[in-house]
């Protein structure tokens, strides 16, 4: 949490395999220059980098750690990481969605009503800020509008949702426990190193022979 780092994202970048180095040496390098320029630990935004293959966590908020965890997972599980990271530059909905269920897979699997709660307050109004701007991109005269309403939307479904909490998790522990989303917990192939108040999350490729 709150950790800058520049030249060891660097040699993490460096060193990461899994990406093959056009990738990581062009849209890498420009990740990890950012986060030089403008660092996290002062401007906020958890967030994981594929290139790197580090989570950067700014917040308290279990909901958003489990969030950038799902990120991990997601992208370890690709054939093509690198292909995989450029796409979400352009069309980033598909990965969201995959991380914030991810997240709530995990939330429901605890059963903890206050974890469930909060992290549908959070997760699917931050979705929309995707959606809408994602969309919102494409049809550039109606962008702001698109991404209110999307966050809006997201606000409402969760606070709809929040409401029949027993109900859905009855409904996840009956027929979905047995049947989970993906193998394996999101927890699983992390490793975090800190040092007082800083700490990071290394991701541990599947398979590092792999250069996509």
């Amino acid at each position: 949490m709150n950790q800058y780092a520049p030249i060891p994202d660097w040699n993490r970048l460096r060193a990461n395999k899994t990406v093959a180095w056009p990738y990581r040496y062009t849209v890498g390098s420009a990740s990890v220059l950012a986060e030089a320029i403008l660092p996290t630990r002062i401007l906020g935004g958890d967030h994981f980098n594929p290139w790197t293959q580090t989570i950067h966590l700014t917040s308290d908020i279990p909901a958003i750690a489990l969030h950038e965890l799902g990120h991990a997972k997601d992208f370890a599980r690709r054939e093509y990481p690198g292909t995989y990271g450029a796409v979400y530059g352009v069309w980033p909905i598909h990965h969201e969605s995959i991380a914030s269920m991810e997240a709530m897979h995990h939330v429901y699997e605890s059963g903890e009503i206050d974890q469930i709660a909060e992290a549908q307050r959070i997760l699917y109004p931050a979705f929309g800020t995707y959606v809408g701007g994602t969309v919102g991109q494409f049809i550039p005269q109606y962008a702001s509008p698109l991404y209110a309403s999307a966050v809006i939307a997201g606000h409402l479904n969760a606070a709809w949702l929040n409401q029949q909490i027993n109900t859905d998790l009855q409904r996840y522990q009956r027929v979905l426990a047995g049947h989970p989303m993906n193998e394996g917990s999101l927890l699983a192939g992390t490793n975090t190193t800190s040092t007082g108040r800083e700490a990071i999350a290394t991701v541990s490729p599947v398979d590092e022979s792999t250069q996509r």
